[in-house]
């Protein structure tokens, strides 16, 4: 699918479907069936209640998450599905970004999808403005807001995700020319500003001035929602996006902590039954990324996310030896989540020890880990994750999230409620020893760490915590942390870059984008 033919859709009997022909010329042939569908209220309600599950493939599919998992090192893996193998081998190399490229699906599933939510959002939201009414005053007042959180999520999602996109606040209509593109290219940093926050922000106040009961069960996965929960959400992912748009520890220091924290406080404590998950017993919402996540076969956990709470010096060992050296090793740690006790062959809370690795050799060693995360959130393990259980964001999540908040606003004054919301997961869940209110606070560059003997501060603390808290949840989160902490291997991709074939359409010439330690773009054409 093309980006401009996203920009043509037409609804029919409540469904989006996106036209397209092979030339340059797209005008839309079915614009009379358009019109008629878009008149229909049920129609309009369903069409925007399609639009988060569209938003939901565009971040939460095997593309980008399986490939950005695997470039934060969280998960490690040398398969080449998914893009796998290219993002996460060692030296990393630039994003390929030719339209042939036989992975291009990494960058081109988040673009197109993103942009066709957007799309399908506005011809509703569109609709309503034009005076339709779905229902009662409320019933329409909810349908605005869901399309409005939707088309902030999507815009939030290619802000994340890619150097630039495009601001879209109208589908246009007619022939598309590649000369004269309706939307302008502008910067990740424009997209979130003036397209994701405003539409985010909309949201909340459209919500906030209605009094509707609900959303739906079928509109976020089969659960149903309550307005005030619908509201936190909203926060829940505002908060989670505004902490994710930094690309280096510098952007990362200037994100509006005090918002974040905010957003935190004010939203995720309204949510009634804690983790933020898609359920669908219906199979409607698959996660593949929550099932072969799971699988020992295609996945192991990465060790550079468990290995900094080894205490043997194994881990030390591995990681200053040569890629070709690197031999999976067994950890030995307090850290209960990740062995049993006393037994680093044992398995932990949330990891299990899975033994020899599948992976090729000859791929690299170094891919190789004992250990793959499969006893937390089981159930989309047994259920090929089409079921319940695929967890977004839980609350120890926002919660690590607000303590880094709290570090970046005033280390000083804030540090013993830091060291107790990091507690409440170290030791209740860990079971390590309590981080103390007199450990160093060191600095948002010190290396994840643990383990007090080895040093740990309050920071290396909690960006522990964060790994092990946030591991095979929320897509890319990992990413988008170690990315804004400025713990990226070097000449991994800071983010991805417009997908080639919407440039060969835009004739622009096609790029790939910066990678960590080589900054600027590098155009890819001959």
């Amino acid at each position: 699918m093309r980006l401009f033919k996203t920009f043509v859709p037409f609804v029919l009997a409540g469904l989006v479907a996106f036209s397209g022909c092979q030339d340059l010329s797209v005008t839309n042939q079915n614009d009379p069936n358009r019109e008629r569908a878009l008149s229909q209220p049920g129609d309009i309600e369903t069409l925007i209640q399609g639009t988060f599950r569209t938003y939901y493939y565009a971040s939460e599919n095997y593309e980008p998450t399986f490939a950005l998992s695997v470039a934060a090192d969280e998960q490690s893996s040398s398969w080449g599905n998914f893009g796998m193998q290219d993002m996460g081998s060692e030296p990393r190399e630039p994003y390929n970004n030719d339209p042939s490229y036989g992975y291009s699906a990494v960058a081109e599933i988040p673009f197109t999808n993103s942009y066709a939510a957007i799309s399908a959002a506005l011809d509703g939201l569109g609709a309503i403005e034009g005076g339709l009414e779905i229902g009662d005053a409320d019933q329409t007042a909810r349908a605005k807001s869901f399309g409005e959180f939707v088309i902030g999520l999507a815009h939030a999602n290619i802000a994340v995700n890619f150097d630039q996109g495009f601001i879209v606040d109208q589908v246009p209509t007619g022939q598309f020319d590649a000369e004269n593109p309706p939307f302008e290219i502008v910067p990740y940093t424009d997209v979130w500003s003036n397209g994701a926050l405003p539409y985010l922000n909309q949201a909340i106040s459209t919500a906030q001035s209605a009094s509707f009961s609900s959303i739906p069960s079928g509109w976020m996965g089969a659960t149903e929602f309550s307005r005030d929960e619908f509201i936190a959400i909203i926060r829940m992912y505002r908060a989670h996006y505004r902490a994710a748009m930094a690309r280096n520890p510098q952007e990362r220091q200037n994100v509006d902590w005090q918002q974040v924290a905010d957003d935190v406080d004010a939203g995720y404590t309204e949510m009634v039954d804690d983790v933020f998950a898609i359920n669908d017993p219906q199979e409607n919402w698959f996660s593949g990324w929550r099932y072969y996540g799971k699988d020992l076969v295609w996945t192991r956990a990465d060790y550079k996310t468990i290995g900094p709470a080894d205490e043997s010096g194994n881990y030390d060992d591995w990681l200053n030896s040569d890629l070709s050296q690197r031999l999976p090793f067994d950890i030995t740690t307090e850290d209960r989540r990740i062995t049993g006790e006393g037994d680093p062959q044992s398995d932990g809370k949330y990891f299990a020890y899975a033994g020899a690795s599948f992976f090729p050799s000859d791929r690299g060693i170094y891919h190789y880990s004992n250990y793959a995360y499969l006893n937390r959130n089981p159930g989309p393990r047994y259920s090929y994750a089409q079921g319940n259980e695929k967890w977004i964001m839980t609350p120890a999540t926002m919660r690590l999230l607000k303590a880094e908040a709290l570090l970046h606003l005033d280390p000083v004054a804030n540090k013993n409620q830091v060291v107790d919301i990091i507690n409440e997961s170290r030791v209740q869940v860990g079971e390590l020893p309590d981080a103390l209110y007199t450990d160093p606070t060191g600095s948002m560059s010190d290396a994840q760490n643990p383990v007090r003997s080895d040093g740990a501060t309050v920071w290396s603390m909690l960006k522990h915590e964060k790994r092990m808290e946030s591991f095979g949840t929320a897509s890319g989160l990992a990413f988008y942390d170690k990315r804004g902490w400025g713990d990226l291997v070097v000449g991994t991709p800071y983010h991805l870059p417009i997908p080639g074939a919407e440039l060969e359409l835009l004739r622009e010439a096609i790029y790939t984008t910066e990678t960590v330690g080589n900054a600027g773009k590098t155009n890819t054409t001959e």
